[in-house]
C-alpha cells in the first residue's frame, strides 16, 4: 500500500517472514510486540466497537474468519488506538518453527508475572497489504499487560493448540485477557468456550465493510468513487475493497489483474477451505443473486442445506437479511461470481440443470427471476409460458420496466408472437410509451383477428383490453368480458385468480360507475392473497380496497382498513412512481373533505400531484377534489391554485373515465365559490341528463340545491342512483328532499328525512352538505333542534362550524405567534427571545408553518400574506 509501483500477489498462505530465532533456543527475557500500523490504514468504529465489547466483557475473545477478511489488520489496529500493552504471538507455518515455543511463551508469562522487562522478538509478524513488520516501539512494559494475543491460531498443530489454551488460560497474571485469531476451522478446537460466551466470538461476518464504512472511506480518498457500486462489486469483502482501492491509487494497473487474484483466493481460501459438499453447495447456490432456506434445500437436495447457509453467514460467504416475505441469504458478490466461473468452466451441464431446477421452484413465487433462470439454462420458450402464465401479476407488482426489457430481448419469432406483443404493449402502457403501446396492441389484435393467434393469445387480448381503452362504454365492456373469462376454466385464469380479480377490481374502480362490484373484486382478491400468504399483492389490495370505499361514501370501515394496513408488520405502500399509488393516501384527503376540515384535505391531496403517473386515476381525482375542497375553503390561494392544478387534468376520455365531466364539475364549483352563479349555473345545465359517477352527480346537485333549484337537483340524483348504497349520494339526496317537504309545508316529513340524512351523515362523518353554506339547509338545522334527534351533538358541531378566514387557520396558536414574528425582519434567535422559548422550538414551529401552507422558505411564506 506504501508503494506506488505495483506489487506481486503472495498467496496468503505463504504470506509469513522467517523466525529471527532459531529453532528450540530458550530466553527468560523475551518481548512479543504489536504489528505497527500504517497511517494509511482505515479505521473502523463499528468493528473497534466489537471487539472493544467483546474484550472487557470476556475472558477469552476468538476472531475468526477465512483469509482475506483483515484478523490481524483489525485488532491490531484497535489495539494501537487503545494504547493497549499487548503480548502478540504470531504461530509460525511450519512444525520446526514452532517447536519450543510453548517453553518460550512460559518463560515470557513467568517473566512477566515476575514483573521483569526484557525485550526480545520471538516470532514473525504478519505482513497483510501494508501493515508493516517494523515495531511500533523497540520496548514496552511487560510487568502490566493485560492483553495476549495469538494470531494464526489455525496453523498450530492440535497438540500445540492444546498446550496452549491450557497455558494462557491458566496464566498467573489474573488481569490477563486473550485474543485467539485465526481461520474459521479453529471454531471446533474452541467450541466450549463459544458455547458458554458466544459474544466472544466475532466473525467475517463482523469485519466485512458495510455501506456507511464505504462512504466514508471513499469521502475521505477517492470522491469519486461511488460507495454503493463498491459494495455492489465487492459486498464489503475486505480483500476485494483492499484492492479495488490498489486500482483507483494506481498500485495495480487493471481489473483483469483483481479478477484474477480474487479468482485464485475464492478457489483456495474459500472453496478449497470448505468440504467438498459444501463447496459445491455454495457454487450451485451462486446461480441465485438472493434465496430462501427453502430454495436451497430444494435446489442442492439436501436437508442440511439450511444449516449449512448458518455456517456461511458466520464466515462471512453469505449475507442473510428479511423482507416482507420472510428470511433471505445472497452469496457475497465476489465469491458468487468466481464460484460461477468455477461451475460453468468445470460442470456446464450441471449449472444448467441448476438454472432449471431453481426456475421450477420460483415459478409461482418469482417468475421474472424464473424466467431469467430458464434462459440461462436454454430453454427460452419455457420462460415465455411462464411469462403468459403470469404477467398481470407482474405488473401489478410494478415489475412493468422488466417486462418490457425481457419481452423486447426476445429473438424476433418470440417477440412477434401475439401474446407476448399483447404483454409487452400493456407494459409499455403502464410506464407512459402510449404510441408504443397503442402499435403493439394493434399489430396483435390484427395477427389473432386473421388467425394466427391461439386460445392464450384470445384470452390475453381480453385482459389487454382492460389496460389501453380509453372510451367507458369499451372499459365496461373489456371488464364484462374478463368476468365472463374468469367464470370459464381456461388455463390463462386458473393460473393466477388472485391477481386477476385484482386487475378487475382496479380497473372497476378507475372506471368509478360500480363502486360496489369494484369492492367486492378487491376484497376477494385481497382474501385469497392472505391465505396464500402474497403480502405484496395483500397489501395493494387492500390499498385500493380503501379508496374504493372512501369512493362509495363507507368511511368507517375505510378507516379501520386504513389503520389494518399501518399496523400490519412489514407494511409498505406503492413507491410514488407506482400507477397503483395513491390509493391510501387519497382516501385520508377525500374524508377530511366530507368532514369539512378543508386545510387538512389539501394536505393530503397536495402530496399526490408530484406523481401523476399517467395510467392512475389517483393523480387525477386529487386534483378534483382539491379543486372542490378549495372552493369550500374560501381561501383565494388555496383556490387559485386549485384552478391552475386543474389544466393537469385530462381532457378526453382515458382508461374509461371523462375526465372532462370532472374538470367541468370542479369549475362549476369555483365559479359559484367565486360569485359567479350564471357560469356554474350554464356548466351543470350541460350535464342535466348525464348518468354516471355519484361523486358528479352530488356535486353538480348541491348547485342546483344552494341556488334553489330543488327539482333539479333531486333530479339530476336520481340519475345516479346506480351505486345506492353510497352514504354521501343518500346523505344528498335525504337533504334536498328534506327541503322540498319543507317548502311544501310539510314539516314532519321534512324533519323524517332530515333525520335519516342526520343518521347517515353523523355514522359516516359526512358533514359538508349540513355545512356548505346553503342557508336553507342551516334553517333546517336549527328548526330539527326543536324537535327530539338522536343527533343534537353533530347537528350543533354543523351549525357551529365556520369555514374561517383564509389558509393561515390551519396553524395552531402557537405556530400563529410565531408566523407573525416570521414577517417581520426578526432573526430566528430574536423571535425565540421575544417568545421566551429556545431557537430549537422556534425552528420547530417554522417547518412545521412551511408544511402546512405550502411552501419551501421564509420568503414564500410572506407572500401567502401578502
Amino acid at each position: 500500500m506504501t508503494s506506488s509501483k505495483e506489487e506481486p500477489m503472495h498467496s496468503l498462505s505463504d504470506d509469513f517472514l522467517n523466525p529471527t530465532r532459531e529453532p528450540g533456543t530458550r530466553t527468560a527475557k523475551s518481548e512479543y510486540l504489536l504489528p505497527e500500523i500504517e497511517e494509511r490504514v482505515f479505521r473502523r468504529p463499528r468493528v473497534n466497537d466489537e471487539l472493544e465489547a467483546s474484550i472487557t466483557g470476556n475472558r477469552i475473545t476468538v476472531v475468526a474468519a477465512p483469509s482475506g477478511f483483515g484478523k490481524t489488520v483489525a485488532v491490531s489496529a484497535y489495539l494501537d488506538l487503545a494504547k493497549a500493552e499487548v503480548l502478540w504471538v504470531t504461530i509460525p507455518e511450519s512444525g520446526q518453527g514452532q517447536t519450543g515455543l510453548i517453553d518460550d511463551l512460559r518463560c515470557t508469562i513467568t517473566d512477566l508475572s515476575n514483573s521483569l522487562n526484557a525485550p526480545r522478538q520471538l516470532s514473525a509478524v504478519k505482513d497483510l497489504d501494508g501493515i508493516n513488520t517494523n515495531r511500533v516501539s523497540t520496548k514496552r512494559k511487560l510487568n502490566d499487560v493485560p492483553i495476549i494475543v495469538v494470531d494464526d491460531f489455525h496453523l498450530a498443530s492440535s497438540t500445540l493448540r492444546d498446550d496452549l489454551l491450557n497455558l494462557l488460560t491458566s496464566s498467573s497474571i489474573p488481569s490477563v485477557k486473550l485474543v485467539i485469531i485465526g481461520h474459521s476451522q479453529i471454531l471446533g478446537s474452541l467450541s466450549k468456550v463459544i458455547a458458554r460466551h458466544p459474544e466472544a466470538l466475532i466473525t467475517g461476518n463482523e469485519l466485512a465493510f458495510d455501506t456507511s464504512e464505504l462512504s466514508i472511506l471513499c469521502r475521505s480518498e477517492f470522491t469519486s468513487l461511488d460507495p454503493h457500486k463498491l459494495m455492489q462489486d465487492t459486498g464489503g469483502l475486505p480483500i476485494a475493497v483492499n484492492l479495488f482501492l490498489k486500482l483507483k491509487r494506481g498500485n495495480i494497473h487493471s481489473d483483469s489483474k483483481i479478477q484474477d487474484i480474487l479468482s485464485g483466493y475464492v478457489r483456495e481460501h474459500v472453496l478449497g477451505a470448505l468440504p467438498r459438499e459444501q463447496s459445491m453447495m455454495l457454487q450451485v447456490l451462486s446461480v441465485s443473486d438472493q434465496f430462501s432456506s427453502q430454495f436451497a434445500v430444494e435446489v442442492v437436495g439436501r436437508q442440511e442445506a439450511e444449516l449449512w447457509l448458518e455456517k456461511f453467514v458466520s464466515l462471512g460467504f453469505m449475507t442473510r437479511h428479511y423482507s416482507v416475505g420472510g428470511e433471505l441469504y445472497a452469496v457475497q458478490p465476489v465469491v458468487r461470481k468466481q464460484c460461477l466461473k468455477v461451475l460453468s468452466g468445470a460442470q456446464p451441464e450441471l449449472l444448467k440443470n441448476v438454472h432449471k431446477q431453481a426456475a421450477r421452484f420460483l415459478e409461482v413465487g418469482s417468475p421474472l427471476v424464473a424466467m431469467n433462470h430458464y434462459r440461462s439454462a436454454g430453454k427460452i420458450d419455457e420462460a415465455v409460458e411462464i411469462l403468459k402464465k403470469r404477467w398481470v401479476r407482474l405488473l401489478l407488482e410494478d415489475r412493468y420496466p422488466e417486462v418490457t426489457r425481457w419481452c423486447s430481448s426476445l429473438e424476433e419469432r418470440l417477440s412477434d408472437d401475439p401474446s407476448v406483443l399483447l404483454i409487452s404493449a400493456c407494459a409499455e402502457e403502464l410506464m407512459g410509451h402510449r404510441n408504443v403501446a397503442r402499435a403493439r396492441f394493434e399489430r396483435a389484435q390484427a395477427q389473432i383477428c386473421s388467425g394466427q393467434g391461439d386460445r392464450t393469445s384470445q384470452a390475453i387480448l381480453k385482459l389487454a383490453r382492460l389496460f389501453l381503452v380509453d372510451e367507458q362504454d369499451e372499459a365496461l365492456a373489456a371488464s364484462d368480458a374478463v368476468r365472463q373469462l374468469m367464470g370459464s376454466n381456461d388455463p390463462v385464469v386458473a393460473h393466477d385468480y388472485a391477481a386477476l380479480q385484482m386487475l378487475v377490481g382496479w380497473a372497476e374502480l378507475r372506471i368509478g360507475k360500480h363502486l360496489d362490484l369494484s369492492q367486492e373484486l378487491l376484497f376477494a382478491a385481497t382474501s385469497e392473497a392472505e391465505a396464500r400468504g402474497e403480502i405484496l399483492l395483500e397489501q395493494r389490495g387492500k390499498h385500493h380496497q380503501t379508496a374504493a370505499l372512501v369512493l362509495a361514501g363507507k368511511h368507517q370501515q375505510a378507516k379501520k382498513l386504513v389503520d389494518e394496513c399501518r399496523s400490519q408488520p412489514g407494511a409498505r405502500s406503492c413507491p410514488e412512481s407506482s400507477i397503483w399509488a395513491g390509493g391510501a393516501q387519497i382516501s385520508q384527503g377525500i374524508m377530511s373533505f366530507w368532514e369539512a376540515d378543508f386545510f387538512q384535505a389539501n394536505l393530503e391531496l397536495s402530496d399526490l400531484f408530484a406523481s401523476d403517473i399517467p395510467a392512475s386515476p389517483f393523480g387525477a381525482i386529487a386534483r378534483f377534489y382539491a379543486a372542490v375542497n378549495a372552493a369550500f375553503s374560501m381561501d383565494p390561494v388555496m383556490r387559485r391554485r386549485a384552478a391552475a392544478g386543474l389544466q393537469a387534468i385530462p381532457r378526453a376520455s382515458l382508461y374509461g373515465q371523462d375526465w372532462s365531466v370532472y374538470r367541468d364539475t370542479a369549475l362549476a364549483l369555483l365559479e359559484e365559490a367565486a360569485g359567479n352563479r350564471s357560469k356554474a349555473l350554464a356548466i351543470v345545465g350541460r350535464y342535466s341528463g348525464m348518468r354516471g359517477v355519484p361523486l358528479i352527480g352530488v356535486s353538480l346537485a348541491s348547485i342546483l340545491r344552494r341556488n334553489g333549484d330543488l327539482t333539479g337537483a333531486l333530479q339530476m340524483l336520481a340519475m345516479h342512483q346506480q351505486n345506492p348504497d353510497c352514504s354521501y349520494l343518500r346523505v344528498s339526496t335525504l337533504l334536498t328532499a328534506a327541503l322540498v317537504y319543507k317548502n311544501k309545508g310539510d314539516a314532519e316529513a321534512a324533519h323524517e328525512y332530515c333525520e335519516s340524512a342526520l343518521e347517515i351523515g353523523s355514522l359516516e362523518r359526512i358533514k359538508l352538505p349540513f355545512c356548505d353554506g346553503d342557508l336553507a339547509v342551516r334553517i333546517l338545522l336549527a328548526e330539527h333542534l326543536l324537535r327530539p334527534t338522536k343527533y343534537e351533538s353533530f347537528v350543533t358541531e354543523c351549525l357551529t362550524y365556520s369555514q374561517g378566514s383564509g389558509l393561515l387557520d390551519c396553524l395552531s396558536s402557537r405556530e400563529t405567534d410565531v408566523f407573525r414574528l416570521l414577517q417581520t425582519t426578526r432573526t430566528v434567535k430574536e423571535i425565540a427571545d421575544q417568545l421566551d422559548v429556545s431557537v430549537n422550538t422556534v425552528k420547530t414551529h417554522q417547518r412545521s408553518i412551511y408544511r402546512k401552507l405550502g411552501v419551501q422558505n421564509r420568503r414564500e411564506a410572506q407572500k401567502v400574506v401578502a
